[in-house]
């Protein structure tokens, strides 16, 4: 009875070792196939940061060029307005066209000073005339329309800025659907 026990206990102990080779070897491959894959999402990751890095970097590149964009349309605006204002001021000062005004010829001073020196006499005379703005109506138009034109601006500004908040989002999205399939 104990010899037959015996022979059964090694037949198991035989079967025994077979599924433990068995399962050791599935354990490797199970390993091998997880260090595989850890491997693959640290690379996944480290993609995902490099990406997310690179769009931080757009980001404020894209903000820097929208700034100056918009100074470079202010100051674009403001000099559009201060040459209409001079056309203008042309116009209703002396009544006549700025292309007339270039083409006429210079005054001769009198006798004894320099066209500085009489341009400089004129200007203190006028400031002892006083202040006084005939285009101040004028000038308020102008100003009101400037204004519209930067609240259009800024508008333009935060639809864009809506938009790239939208297509971050998406490509957030998309950056997460691919670290999960590769995951």
């Amino acid at each position: 009875d104990l010899a037959a026990r015996a022979t059964a206990f090694d037949a198991v102990g035989a079967r025994l070792g077979e599924r433990t080779s068995l399962i050791e070897d599935a354990l490797a491959r199970l390993r091998g196939e997880h260090e595989r894959r850890s491997a693959r999402a640290s690379e996944a990751g480290g993609r995902l940061d490099t990406l997310r890095r690179e769009r931080a970097e757009a980001e404020r590149s894209l903000t820097a060029n929208r700034e100056e964009v918009s100074r470079l349309e202010v100051e674009d605006a403001e000099t559009r307005l201060r040459l209409e204002t001079l056309v203008e001021r042309i116009r209703t000062e002396f009544d006549c066209e700025p292309g007339a005004a270039l083409d006429a010829p210079a005054p001769t001073p009198p006798e004894g000073t320099t066209l500085a020196g009489r341009a400089r006499d004129l200007e203190r005379e006028l400031r002892i005339m006083g202040p006084i703005n005939p285009l101040a109506l004028e000038e308020y138009d102008a100003l009101s329309e400037r204004h519209e034109f930067l609240q259009q601006q800024l508008e333009d500004v935060k639809a864009s800025r809506k938009e790239l908040q939208r297509v971050i989002r998406a490509v957030d999205e998309e950056i997460v659907t691919v670290f999960e399939q590769a995951f």
